[in-house]
């Protein structure tokens, strides 16, 4: 495997972190002054559900909203879509692959990319489901591929394809652009520190940003970059955040940043919001009426966040969060 550290190509990233006291109480004031307004929805349980132990995968694709989990007992991968019908059912994914994690994923063009740890190689395999059909049956991702002991981050950026994983050996964040025809090489983000979860990301405001826990204080640490700046060698809190064991689920709606956490002693959930990238403030709320022990999923759809988290009795259920 080619692990490279430093990349000369169009993609260059900077870090801008401001802390609350920099920031000004006026600006926090506006801040959450501006945060989206709405209520959350009572739990509903997905109907036709088998019982999962990893966090649900959702995205909205193709006028839909698709959630895919693995069973519990057999390690598959299923995948069930919602639409103004309500849900289709399960289904189990074509592809003879089972996992032990989540599945990660990102779509480009009319294509969806689903990406799997192989629970026998632990190495990192792609579906891809291209003219309403699934084309391809979970092989690996390439030669080069990284072995895979943490879900993956997947995520478009401009034209870029880019997936983010946990090293296996060394608990480092590896990066690379998977759009055919670009640099495929493995890259290392900077930083240096010890966390046992997945890294986890979104796109906002025209960065892009990464979430991952810290073992040290299990607190939340984020960076962001765009293309105009480069990387810094550090990663800087979210503010506000609570003590959790499990990764961040994030999710853009009405401009805003969602962060959602699991309380490590509580097993709560909590959101933590912003409406500004240059301001390092979260209003942090409790997401009633349901407690897990899991990370969690959100993703939105027809105007609406939606909010995936596994109940104590392994199924999946669902909240809303809309004005």
């Amino acid at each position: 495997m080619t692990v490279r550290r430093t990349k000369s190509l169009g993609m260059i990233l900077y870090v801008a972190l401001l802390s609350l006291g920099l920031a000004g109480i006026s600006l926090v004031q506006a801040a959450s002054r501006a945060l989206p307004s709405g209520t959350w929805s009572t739990w509903h349980k997905i109907p036709m559900v088998g019982k999962t132990d990893a966090a649900p995968f959702a995205i909205c694709y193709s006028g839909k909203l698709w959630l895919f989990t693995k069973g519990m007992v057999d390690g598959r991968i299923y995948l069930n879509t919602f639409d103004a019908y309500g849900w289709s059912g399960y289904s189990d994914v074509v592809g003879d692959i089972t996992t032990t994690l989540p599945v990660g994923g990102n779509a480009y063009g009319n294509n969806l990319y689903l990406y799997a740890s192989n629970s026998v190689t632990h190495r990192l395999n792609i579906g891809c489901y291209i003219d309403g059909h699934w084309s391809c049956s979970f092989g690996e991702l390439s030669a080069d591929t990284q072995y895979a002991n943490f879900a993956t981050c997947a995520l478009m950026y401009g034209q870029d394809a880019l997936l983010f994983l946990k090293g296996c050996c060394d608990t480092q964040i590896y990066w690379r652009d998977n759009m055919y025809g670009h640099d495929n090489n493995w890259y290392q983000v900077p930083g240096d520190f010890a966390s046992d979860t997945a890294v986890n990301g979104c796109v906002w405001a025209g960065q892009l940003w990464l979430f991952d826990k810290r073992n040290s204080d299990n607190s939340a640490l984020f960076y962001s970059f765009n293309r105009n700046g480069s990387w810094l060698n550090s990663w800087g809190p979210v503010v506000n955040s609570v003590k959790t064991d499990v990764s961040a689920a994030t999710a853009v709606y009405k401009n805003s940043l969602f962060i959602f956490e699991k309380g490590k002693m509580n097993n709560r959930i909590y959101s933590l919001r912003s409406h500004d990238p240059s301001v390092n403030f979260w209003a942090r709320a409790v997401v009633p009426g349901m407690l897990t022990k899991y990370a969690l999923s959100a993703a939105v759809y027809n105007g609406k966040l939606y909010l995936f988290a596994i109940a104590g009795d392994q199924s999946v259920w669902y909240s809303v969060f809309s004005k």
